[in-house]
């Protein structure tokens, strides 16, 4: 009888032995099946799989497969998955995997203008598979064979930013690895589509051993869509859109060398037909051919030089040729300063026309321009020799001819331009130069260590032959030029150059934006460049011109990196401030405000290892500040001379540039003050401004008109801070500005101002005053004035409450301000009394004044006007209105002088409002000769009126007779039109009240005299 320790050993084993043959199905019917996905994969993506079936003795298949990110979408789906071999089988021979057969596989292609789904896969995978001692391992070890099929497999491609579709269907490969003595085989063959009911491109790989250490790869391609190629080729040329067709076949055949080199061989074909590409850099133009063909044949030996037999390109209207050697090298690091060493050539030519007329925009081609012929043709040279490669390259533009609707287009003779080069231990450098074309010629050569040529040019040849082609029409070139230029190597890190430039009758002009107009302009200068210790040396450099003159001399710039920046010499200039302002487009334009004058100076530059210095003085003779006012130049403020000293000192440790004791001295102005800039990022400055009374005057009056004048203490002081390198942030939020004026007495539109100063803040993008409450006679002004710079919209806001408070009337406050609030008032000799304002909202936009907006209230107390026109025309209605109710006066109504009867206003509110440049009023009472007349409507900035004015009928019109009674309660209405100072009552309206009156006294015997009378009256 056997043991129960031994009875427990033989059930351990039994049931081990039963987990063993039944760990498979378990592994299998479990969730256990999708933890092998978890070796490879991070918590981001997901391996499902819905059933699997896994045996020691027979086939291993997983069925409903899928890679799922976090959000459940799938990248890779298959419907089976199947390794034929047993677990038994694989546990006895791990290098033979077997055959492995996936079933419909789906792959879910996602493209975005950054990258695509599988991108994030793939950089998702744990990255310790590909540790370099992962790699180390798997390079030692010995190859895998394995034979994979792939069974009607499909990628759908769907691109997020064009919104388009693509799909590979029909996917069918058979791939062998470490086969016998096969290697590596594949055959293949997928469609590829674009449009859901389009026709596929067939694609077929074929890839095998054809002799021993001799693979080659075959590719067929039939009518392929170009449009899959979109997503990939925007990440390199923005925007780019592609339709078409690509067919190619191609052979690829490589062979490992006796020496364990690789030579590689490569030859065939590619068609594309009905090619239309554009992209971002064509400006909404399609690059379109019929069809292109660009056959190759290449080759790649062990010492990495590829030799190109042939590599040429044929789309219709532009064709190129390549031949020749490079190396991995020169290719990988290909530049202007690394050029093949190699032989090589390439020639190649551009039909223009065709060219013009699929990229009009891209070329700037003005509207309507037509090119019929015209070609460019190119072609570099590249050549090894004793002393170094030597290169050269040639361009020529030839046969322009065309039409641009209006005119033809021809271009005479070609331009041509040619260039050699030569290799030397710095890289290329230029040996020859030279350039051929009507408006312009050049010629350089090199020749020991020295380059030096001649240049000629024509500006007004160049405009008109370029103007054929593009839109030249802002632009205006005149003039001719030429000089001559030279670069010398004095060793490894010494250069010298020196130029002398002549030109003349130059004038250059875009719009009203720039314009340079000079007779004759003259530079001529040298210099030496040390690139060991950065250092730049002018002995004398000039310039001559009718705007801007200098001279230096013994100017050094010490650059060097390990010690500080120093700079010494003399700079003398001179300017002409009105030439120099036209050519930025400030004379004569619009309202626009630009100096003239004549500015000489000096500039003496001084440094130490801590600082650099600059002494600055200059003096303007005749110094005048212009503004054109209605299209009339005014000089707004003179100096016979004003001179400016100054100081500038740069501290290199703190990058800080101080502006010291800057002294600007005239007869009518002062300035003293100082400046500070702080690493190119804040500034502060603050000075004192002394200005003569004469001169201020003039300025107010040329912004504000004569009506303003101002007496004060003669100073302005001022303090300025803000940051220069927040540019997104408005400018009146980044600087604080705060400034002091006084006056002791002034004249606003006829107000006389007390003493009285102006204290204001800028800050936060708020214009902020103290309030001021000042006399303004025997009344007072009081106001508190805000400007908004920020937010937009920009304007000056007054607040609510009394501006000005019992303030004596004057012909000349009736006139400028009075007249628009209460229009009667124009134009009279005699004004006296008394009047307030109170304001309920003011808003006055500051880049249109005119769209102003104000409502507010003018309380008349006390007025008495003489006549003025508009009075005048009143009172002589008024008058004969009384006299044609008298029967013995009905004849000489019309010719009855008037009395001299005014205008008077007692105690009245009149309701007013500003908008849209026009000032509106409403109950305006006033009374001529007893008589109330009620007045509303508007007046316009512009002089013009929109009135109407209410008369009631008096009594004592019609108590005199009896006809007219009916007419008692009722009220004349006369609309007046016209200007201040042109007045136009409406006279049917007059008349017909007037022949009304006349109806029930007039006999019919003498209405033809009364009409004739009335007549006269009105005309």
């Amino acid at each position: 009888m056997r043991s129960p320790r031994k009875r427990w050993l033989i059930f351990l084993l039994l049931l081990f032995v039963a987990a063993v043959v039944a760990a498979p199905t378990i592994i299998a019917n479990t969730p256990l099946r999708n933890l092998l996905a978890k070796v490879v994969l991070v918590d981001d993506w997901r391996f499902v799989c819905k059933q699997a079936s896994l045996s020691w003795t027979g086939r291993q298949t997983l069925t409903g497969v899928s890679i799922v990110d976090v959000a459940g979408n799938p990248l890779l789906t298959a419907e089976t998955i199947s390794l034929e071999r047993s677990l038994l089988s694989l546990a006895a021979n791990q290098n033979d995997l077997g055959k492995l057969t996936i079933v419909r596989p789906i792959v879910r292609l996602e493209t975005r203008a950054e990258g695509s789904n599988l991108e994030d896969f793939l950089a998702a995978l744990d990255p310790s598979e590909t540790s370099e001692e992962g790699r180390a391992s798997s390079s030692t070890s010995e190859l895998v064979a394995i034979a994979i099929e792939i069974t009607d497999g499909l990628v759908q491609g769907f691109d997020e930013p064009s919104q388009q579709q693509w799909r590979l269907s029909q996917t069918n490969f058979a791939i062998e690895l470490g086969r016998a003595a096969r290697g590596f085989t594949m055959n293949g063959s997928m469609n590829l589509s674009s449009e859901p009911n389009g026709i596929p491109g067939r694609i077929q790989i074929q890839f095998h051993q054809i002799a021993e250490n001799q693979n080659q790869l075959d590719l067929l391609a039939e009518h392929l869509p170009l449009t899959p190629l979109e997503p990939f080729l925007s990440r390199i040329v923005p925007g780019s859109r592609l339709a078409g067709t690509a067919s190619s076949t191609a052979r690829i055949r490589w062979t490992q060398t006796p020496q364990g080199g690789l030579r590689v061989q490569t030859s065939g074909q590619l068609d594309v037909v009905q090619l239309d590409a554009t992209a971002e850099v064509l400006s909404g133009d399609r690059l379109q051919c019929k069809k292109l063909s660009v056959p190759w044949e290449l080759s790649l030996d062990g010492d990495h030089v590829i030799t190109i037999g042939q590599l040429s390109a044929d789309a219709g209207w532009a064709q190129f040729e390549l031949s020749g050697l490079v190396t991995l090298e020169e290719l990988a690091s290909l530049s202007t300063s690394n050029l093949p060493k190699q032989k090589m050539n390439l020639t190649g030519s551009v039909k223009l026309d065709q060219l013009a007329a699929m990229l009009p925009h891209a070329l700037q081609l003005r509207e309507g321009v037509q090119i019929d012929s015209g070609e460019l043709k190119f072609q570099a040279a590249g050549k090894p020799s004793a002393a170094g490669a030597a290169w050269s390259a040639a361009v020529t533009v030839q046969e322009i001819a065309g039409s641009d609707g209006r005119r033809t287009i021809r271009w005479e003779q070609p331009i041509h331009a040619q260039v050699e080069l030569a290799e030397t231990p710095q890289g290329p450098q230029v040996k020859k130069f030279s350039l051929s074309a009507p408006f312009a010629k050049a010629n350089f050569q090199t020749a020991e260590e020295e380059v030096a040529g001649n240049f000629q040019f024509d500006l007004g040849l160049l405009s008109e032959e370029l103007g054929q082609l593009v839109d030249l029409d802002a632009w205006q070139f005149r003039g001719t030029g030429e000089g001559t230029l030279s670069l010398a190597r004095k060793s490894d890190h010494q250069f010298e150059g020196s130029a002398k430039i002549d030109l003349t009758n130059l004038h250059m002009a875009r719009d009203r934006a720039m314009a340079i107009d000079e007779p004759r302009v003259q530079f001529s200068g040298d210099c030496r460049w040390d690139s060991a210790n950065k250092s730049l040396v002018s002995r004398e450099t000039q310039l001559i011109s009718s705007s801007l003159s200098f001279r230096s001399r013994d100017v050094s710039l010490q650059l060097g990196e390990s010690s500080a920046a120093t700079a010494t010499g003399d700079v003398a200039f001179r300017a002409n401030l009105e030439r120099l302002a036209s050519i930025f487009g400030m004379v004569g334009q619009g309202e626009s405000t630009w100096p003239r004058g004549t500015t000489t100076g000096t500039l003496k530059l001084s440094s130490n290892a801590e600082q650099l210095q600059a002494d600055f003085s200059a003096t303007t003779e005749h110094l005048q500040v212009v503004r054109t006012v209605n299209g009339r130049p005014d000089i707004v403020w003179a100096e016979p001379q004003l001179k400016t000293l100054g100081k500038a000192i740069y501290t290199i440790d703190t990058d800080r540039l101080e502006l010291q004791d800057v002294q600007l001295t005239g007869q009518t102005i002062r300035l003293s003050g100082s400046a500070t800039l702080e690493q190119m990022k804040t500034v502060q400055t603050a000075g004192t401004l002394e200005y003569q009374e004469e001169a201020l005057d003039q300025l107010l009056a040329s912004y504000l008109g004569p009506e303003v004048r101002f007496q004060g203490d003669r100073q302005v002081r001022f303090q300025v801070s803000g940051s220069l390198a927040d540019s997104e942030t408005h400018w009146s939020r980044r600087w604080n500005i705060a400034t002091d004026a006084g006056w002791s007495t002034a004249t606003v539109y006829g107000l006389p101002l007390s003493a009285g100063r102006v204290q204001g803040t800028l800050r936060d993008g708020q214009l902020q005053f103290v309030p001021l409450n000042i006399g303004v006679g025997q009344g007072r002004l009081t106001v508190s004035p805000q400007v908004i710079f920020d937010p937009y919209p920009q304007q000056l806001l007054l607040p609510q409450g009394p501006l000005i408070s019992q303030v004596q009337i004057s012909p000349q406050v009736s006139e400028t301000m009075l007249k628009y609030v209460a229009p009667m008032v124009a134009g009279a000799t005699r004004a006296e009394g008394n009047f307030s304002v109170v304001l309920q909202e003011t808003k006055i936009p500051l880049d249109d004044p005119k769209r102003a907006r104000v409502v507010g209230r003018l309380d008349v107390h006390q007025m008495q006007v003489s006549p003025g026109p508009m009075v005048a025309q009143l009172i002589t209605l008024i008058e004969q209105f009384d006299r044609l109710t008298q029967g013995k006066q009905l004849f000489q109504a019309a010719s009855t002088p008037s009395s001299n009867n005014g205008l008077t206003i007692n105690n009245r509110q009149i309701d007013f409002q500003v908008a849209e440049g026009r000032v509106y009023h409403r109950n305006l009472e006033f009374e001529i000769d007893g008589v109330p007349v009620r007045s509303q409507g508007s007046v316009g900035f512009d002089q013009t009126l929109v009135l109407e004015l209410e008369i009631p009928i008096q009594e004592k019109w019609i108590k005199r007779q009896r006809a007219l009674q009916s007419l008692a309660g009722q009220t004349i209405k006369i609309p007046i039109r016209g200007t201040f100072s042109k007045p136009q009552i409406d006279e049917r309206a007059v008349a017909n009240l007037s022949r009304q009156m006349l109806q029930g006294v007039a006999t019919e015997a003498i209405g033809g005299e009364i009409n004739r009378a009335l007549e006269k009256l009105f005309k």
